[in-house]
């Protein structure tokens, strides 16, 4: 079939209801401003038909004939396709698009194995095991000549095996629970969606009815429907666990530890337990006339009356009240401030010796200038004061790392300048001390001997 693209009229194009990917209004209008800036880039594709009066019929490209129809144009460029292929190029030309979701995937992955399956036969998966090596010895063009479903899905689309067969139980999933969830998140998330191909379409049928009045397919998969026997999936909150754990607790007890429960909660009504014979009954005794109170005011009306206060009373009982509270608050800041006094008494002395103490170490600072000499420079200077190269020094102490009551430190006067400078010699050639001690050793006991020899 040619590439040659035609113009033709929008309105002599009839679209299919049994398309499997519906037109996104808000994605066809955002294509129209695309279109209506640089026009048309790619053609629509079009067969010859004469369904419903119309010369052509719609294979893919809805969405741009969708905004083009938002634009007003009267004509769009198409591209002429056999009815034959319309269904493999509708398939093919959706399923290579980056901006599907993984819903609309699986739909169309779905379609495309039932295509095949028209075309070439059933899907194989697997083989018999004992007949790989037969296999094994066909000629390359024998293999090539059998159609593979997974193969050809690989090579076309580049989805493995696995991918594929995941997709297509999705894609299987029931018309009303896929169209329930499209253009939602869940729509583009596989972990829900390979979650709801596990349930029956019973159990299906019901995640939809509850989708109507809850949106939320993660509190919906999390609570078990009884009714279609399906169990909740997913991490539950905190209370509805709780809740599932009461629920299935309180049906595994009997009626009498449900009763024994209920009373512990105080939710269980008690009979009232009937009067112990051995204790007396108490008879209610009623007032005499003596000690009736409506009797006593009878007798002495004014007697019951309180006298009520009069305003300048009340301020009058008001004012005393403050002063009393002032009186109060000064005796106890009186009393808080003398026992502070006597604190600081007390504490006097020590006081008194933390500030001489102080004044003491303050004068006892070194005064502004040179800093004093550290250990090892201290070392460093008497060793050259004992005779001691200045590079051999240096090097016992950073390198060696001596102290003051080394041995090496009270030897390395006595060697003379020569024998110090190969002792210099041993150090910076990686020598540790204990070997360099043992050279310097025989190096003085030479020394001796060749002294001896002289005054001899």
């Amino acid at each position: 079939m040619s590439d040659a693209r035609l113009s033709i009229a929008i309105a002599d194009i009839l679209v299919p209801e049994d398309r499997l990917r519906p037109v996104d209004e808000g994605a066809a209008l955002a294509l129209s401003r695309l279109i209506q800036q640089e026009g048309q880039k790619s053609p629509i594709a079009v067969y010859r038909s004469n369904a419903t009066g119309k010369p052509y019929t719609l294979i893919y490209g809805a969405r741009r004939l969708r905004a083009l129809e938002i634009l007003g144009a009267a004509e769009i460029e198409v591209v002429l396709r056999t009815k034959a292929e319309a269904r493999m190029l509708e398939i093919t030309d959706n399923l290579v698009m980056p901006a599907l979701d993984a819903l609309e995937q699986a739909e169309y992955v779905t379609a495309y194995r039932h295509w095949w399956e028209t075309e070439f036969g059933p899907v194989e998966r697997g083989g018999n095991r004992a007949k790989r090596n037969d296999f094994a010895l066909k000629s390359n063009f024998e293999l090539s000549e059998k159609p593979n479903f997974y193969k050809d899905i690989s090579d076309k689309f580049a989805l493995s095996e696995r991918t594929a067969q995941y997709l297509f139980k999705i894609g299987r999933l029931s018309p009303t629970l896929r169209e329930a969830i499209r253009g939602t998140s869940y729509a583009k998330d596989q972990k829900y969606l390979k979650k709801l191909t596990k349930f029956t379409p019973e159990q299906q049928s019901s995640i939809t009815a509850a989708l109507h009045h809850n949106p939320d397919l993660d509190t919906i998969l999390r609570i078990g429907d009884p009714a279609t026997g399906r169990e909740g999936v997913g991490r539950m909150e905190t209370q509805d666990w709780r809740e599932s754990q009461f629920l299935d607790g309180w049906q595994g007890m009997t009626p009498e530890r449900r009763a024994a429960a209920l009373e512990k909660l105080g939710l269980m009504e008690r009979p009232l337990n009937p009067w112990p014979s051995h204790i007396p009954p108490v008879r209610p005794v009623l007032p005499s006339p003596k000690d009736c109170p409506v009797m006593a005011m009878m007798r002495d009306p004014y007697r019951r009356l309180s006298a009520i206060p009069t305003i300048d009373e009340i301020e009058t009982a008001k004012a005393e009240q403050a002063e009393e509270e002032r009186l109060t608050l000064y005796l106890e800041r009186q009393d808080y401030a003398g026992r502070i006094n006597d604190v600081e008494k007390e504490r006097r002395a020590d006081y008194e010796k933390q500030i001489a103490k102080a004044k003491a170490a303050k004068s006892r600072k070194s005064k502004r200038g040179r800093r004093p000499d550290s250990d090892e420079v201290k070392l460093s200077k008497s060793m050259i004061k004992d005779g001691v190269i200045p590079e051999l020094a240096t090097a016992l102490i950073e390198k060696l790392l001596v102290k003051r009551d080394f041995w090496i430190v009270k030897a390395a006067p006595r060697l003379t300048p020569d024998n110090q400078y190969i002792a210099l010699h041993w150090i910076d050639q990686g020598h540790d001390l204990e070997e360099v001690a043992y050279r310097v050793m025989k190096m003085l006991e030479q020394q001796e001997k060749d002294e001896q020899e002289t005054e001899s």
